[in-house]
């Protein structure tokens, strides 16, 4: 036991060095993870958009000032590139997808010109990393097919080009060569996807992505991606992915016979956190997927996750099989990392074709979760507080400039709750269908995901709301703000979502002073723990005070 507890020790201090070294901004969508770690004092050139936030985090985890060269359109790249000596960066890092390749290179020979001499300024060590726009995205391919023969020379990569690229940087005495195929959005990468072809791990049961997963087979990835990174190294090492599947073979969470087998197979980066799925490369499901924090806040909330998925494990099974196995935390080289058992299935973040019935199915399990962690509590002032008070003191401390209106919706709030009592449950905090696994066929519930901002002693009734709140966006195009003020406020449920909460509030009897109550503390729940924006800044009051008005006039109503 005392072993047990050293090693626990000793594993918390390594994550608490983690944390502190983690970088302070969040890198957004850059396809840049790879190389975290590596920038640790090196000396960085970064070609691309001036975004200084961008150049001041490479700063902060090199420790240099990073050199910059702006690509704008129209900007002669490769005379640029001669006020530098050869060899005098550790790392070159560019970033070109915010243009077309036609846009910032006059020909073909132009950006081989670039390429070499990008090459020729990377240390006898260092690495180099460009990613760039394809020519040929499967939109424009979609849209000019009947142009594909001059299509094709309108500065794609394609398969003979980067054949040549990877030669060149051979000859350049580069070591090591990695390609990316990307999907861009808006400029900005969006996901890394694997050399052996794109797969939909979200919306798969939409036409579009039927298609797409097509275009962008193992074949089509090669000249249809919208873009590609490339990763070139100097050195012989293994890359951070090999690294993964090496520490986690060697912890037993895959299979070391198989190592040969792994692979990246998805790679996507949102708000804080980086997403890797590692698995078998012919397998229809990837196996491991592997959670990377890029800030502080992300990885107390993967540390979160991870207290409140050990404890939904202990519940009855039929609901601890719908909850993802967490291995960790964990490090390699001083990255930490989370690795979790993906669940086989797909996730949809769209409208598709049995979206009511996956609703449903939803809906069922949260019913069964709720009823299965309730504990019936009476609202004195010490339950009071930790069910509500303390969330209306964090929204109130984040949205200070509309503490009046807060003020009088708490007095509305302990009004309808004198001699009442509720049933505490255990709560999601963002239950909606993009956190749903789906089986593909069936659309049953095979698994729930993203517990960063559960709660073992949670309200009831808000998990529903959110359900229904975010169905609402993606169904009406709406915006979060909207759907609240104009249907949630307004009882403007559908037939089918009013008996899906009849339902829940007779099983956890919710009447009607509670269910005014619950309704707005889940408007207190969005605004104070998972709303992102700054609830001081003007244009978020603009939004936020018409909701909390016509919140305060509704319980002002029921009150009378």
């Amino acid at each position: 036991m005392a072993a047990v507890c050293e090693q626990e020790t000793a594993n918390s201090r390594i994550v608490e060095d983690c944390l502190s070294s983690l970088p302070a901004v969040s890198w957004g969508r850059h396809g840049w993870l790879f190389l975290l770690r590596r920038l640790q004092g090196q000396h960085c050139l970064f070609v691309g958009c001036n975004k200084p936030d961008t150049l001041e985090a490479i700063g902060r985890l090199s420790g240099n000032e990073v050199e910059f060269i702006d690509a704008a359109p129209g900007a002669d790249l490769p005379a640029l590139l001669s006020a530098y000596d050869d060899g005098q960066f550790d790392a070159v890092i560019v970033d070109l997808v915010h243009a077309l390749p036609v846009q910032l290179f006059r020909s073909k020979a132009h950006l081989t010109s670039f390429i070499e001499g990008i090459g020729m300024l990377v240390a006898a060590e260092g690495y180099l990393y460009i990613a760039m726009q394809n020519g040929l995205s499967p939109k424009q391919f979609l849209k000019n097919i009947h142009k594909i023969n001059r299509m094709t020379k309108s500065g794609c990569w394609a398969d003979s080009g980067l054949k040549r690229l990877k030669a060149a940087l051979r000859h350049d005495g580069f070591q090591q060569f990695q390609l990316h195929p990307l999907t861009i959005d808006a400029d900005v990468i969006d996901e890394v996807l694997p050399e052996s072809g794109y797969r939909s791990f979200r919306n798969s049961l939409l036409r579009r992505e039927r298609i797409k997963e097509q275009l962008l087979g193992a074949r089509g990835i090669r000249w249809l991606a919208s873009g590609y990174a490339v990763v070139a190294d100097r050195r012989v090492s293994d890359g951070l992915v090999d690294r993964f599947i090496d520490d986690l073979c060697r912890a037993n969470i895959l299979d070391s016979a198989k190592v040969a087998g792994y692979g990246l197979k998805h790679y996507l980066l949102l708000n804080g956190k980086a997403i890797i799925s590692l698995g078998s490369v012919d397998s229809a499901d990837s196996e491991i997927v592997v959670v990377l924090p890029l800030d502080q806040r992300s990885a107390r909330r993967r540390l979160k996750e991870l207290e409140m998925i050990r404890h939904l494990q202990t519940l009855p099974a039929r609901i601890s099989k719908r909850i993802p196995s967490v291995f960790g935390p964990r490090v390699v080289e001083g990255c930490l990392y989370f690795p979790i058992q993906a669940i086989p299935g797909m996730s949809v973040e769209l409208v598709f074709p049995g979206l009511e019935q996956a609703t449903r199915n939803a809906a069922e399990f949260l019913l069964d979760l709720s009823f299965a962690s309730k504990s019936r509590v009476e609202l004195d002032e010490e339950n009071y507080q930790k069910l509500f008070g303390r969330l209306l003191a964090e929204t109130k401390e984040r949205a200070d400039v509309l503490v009046d209106l807060l003020d009088r919706i708490e007095a509305g709030i302990r009004k309808l709750l004198s001699g009442k009592s509720l049933d505490m449950v255990f709560m999601h905090g963002d239950f909606k269908m993009e956190n749903m696994i789906l089986d593909r066929d069936s659309l049953e519930i095979n698994g729930v995901i993203d517990w960063e901002l559960a709660d073992r002693e949670g309200l009831p009734l808000l998990d529903l709301l959110y359900l229904i709140t975010y169905n609402k966006i993606v169904v009406t195009g709406m915006n979060e703000f909207a759907v609240i003020r104009q249907i949630l406020l307004e009882d403007g449920f559908t037939d089918e979502e009013q008996q899906l909460l009849n339902q829940y509030r007779e099983q956890l009897d919710i009447d009607g002073p509670l269910y005014e109550v619950l309704l707005a503390m889940f408007i207190i729940h969005h605004l104070g723990i998972r709303l992102t924006l700054d609830l001081r800044h003007a244009n978020s009051v603009k939004l936020v005070e018409p909701i909390l008005s016509k919140l305060d006039s509704r319980l002002t109503d029921y009150l009378s």
